[in-house]
């Protein structure tokens, strides 16, 4: 067993003996004497040198995609800004389309007329809700007096009641202060047609044989300073007929949305109909 041990020995001997003659005599290690350990340098340089690139073009590719969605993003809200800027132009044209429509049919009402009409526009309302009122934006200074009637081209709007230098208070004919002369278009009875308050119309005194049902138009009689004779007042939506009673119950719907009144025009004071 030593015999075996101490033959191992001298064979590993005589291998480093043989590999340090080959390096001895080697051509390029006698030239470049640290080449035995250059070389392990050099691999291990080498793997290095991958393992960082591997890294940094991994790490390039991040930056890469980072930059590719910031710029997504730096787009997409300029995108948005202008969907937000072309929604707010395409309002306002919409806005000016709807304000010349108005004007156009104004402009028409007036030829139909023939009556020297002043325009007006809208500007307030009653805050207290105690009258159904709005404020307009004409007034003394533009020939503006109490009494004038104020319509629009469906129909009565209502009657001045004060004026100042440049504006002036309309009392909506659905207030219950309001009392306007009508007739019913197409069996032509007579009656008051007074304001309920609630946005509501209702023709008084007529009598139990007057020929009057729901969808009737009734029309200005004409017979105050007021109003021409012939313009649109309301739809009747119900009759209340009572043997008892010696008239009828008449409730209409105004012509007009008064809730949405924008643009009027101011009638000027004639001498009774026409």
């Amino acid at each position: 067993m030593r015999g075996l041990g101490l033959t191992r020995t001298r064979g590993l001997a005589v291998l480093v003996g043989i590999a340090f003659l080959l390096i001895l005599f080697s051509p390029q290690i006698q030239r470049r004497p640290l080449l035995i350990i250059e070389q392990p340098l050099l691999l291990v340089e080498s793997w290095l040198q991958r393992l960082l690139g591997g890294a940094t073009g991994w790490g390039g590719g991040l930056m890469d995609r980072y930059v590719t969605v910031w710029g997504l993003s730096e787009e997409n809200q300029q995108l948005r800004d202008e969907l937000s800027r072309l929604r707010g132009e395409l309002t306002l044209l919409e806005e000016r389309l709807g304000e010349v429509a108005r004007q156009e049919r104004l402009a028409e009402f007036r030829r139909e007329t023939g009556l020297p009409l002043t325009a007006a526009r809208v500007i307030g309302r009653d805050p207290t809700n105690w009258h159904e009122s709005v404020l307009l934006d004409r007034g003394e200074r533009d020939g503006v007096r109490p009494d004038m009637g104020v319509v629009a081209p469906d129909g009565v709007v209502g009657r001045v009641i004060r004026v100042m230098p440049k504006t002036a208070v309309v009392l909506l004919v659905s207030d219950r202060n309001s009392v306007v002369p009508g007739l019913v278009q197409r069996s032509r009875d007579e009656g008051l047609i007074e304001g309920l308050g609630d946005g509501r119309l209702k023709m008084k005194y007529l009598s139990n044989l007057a020929d009057v049902e729901a969808g009737d138009l009734v029309i200005t009689s004409g017979l105050t300073p007021e109003f021409p004779k012939g313009l649109r007042i309301g739809t009747v939506t119900a009759v209340e007929r009572s043997p008892d009673a010696i008239s009828q119950q008449v409730w209409l719907a105004p012509a007009i949305n008064l809730a949405r009144l924008e643009d009027v025009l101011i009638l000027p004071l004639s001498g009774g109909g026409r």
